[in-house]
């Protein structure tokens, strides 16, 4: 089972509500086995770190930025760096995923047109985001 927190959320508080619940429900012969927790996080989209990785990337590709708020996917990166650096983190458009290429499945793949663009940006993005 995978839970996807979002920011205010705490790991272990969540394992402790599904605990609960399956005790309450009449399924205390469950057993949870955690393998790996990591905290959700966000950086305000108002942040100058968020703005310039979006000039880049619609310097990039001649085309208005779009940007997701939040998203399913987990980077424990980024709590870590908001935690402990009191740094800003996002999730960059540098894979060269789309909505059906299942990412972390078995099946998973990506498109062959798509990772020029990817490799474009990312370049772009390591030479010029120190940049002002």
């Amino acid at each position: 089972m995978d839970f996807r927190l979002v920011p205010d959320q705490e790991p272990d508080k969540i394992l402790e509500l599904l605990r609960a619940h399956l005790d309450r429900e009449g399924f205390r012969d469950i057993e949870i086995t955690t393998l790996v927790t990591a905290k959700p996080a966000k950086t305000p989209l108002d942040h100058p770190f968020v703005r310039r990785v979006v000039e880049i990337a619609e310097a990039v590709s001649g085309e208005r930025a779009s940007i997701t708020p939040l998203a399913p996917p987990t980077l424990p990166i980024i709590p870590s760096l908001h935690e402990h650096l009191a740094l800003p983190g996002l999730a960059a458009p540098d894979n060269p995923t789309y909505a059906g290429s299942r990412m972390h499945a078995p099946n998973e793949h990506i498109r062959l047109e798509d990772i020029q663009p990817a490799l474009r940006f990312t370049c772009a993005l390591l030479s010029r985001l120190g940049d002002a």
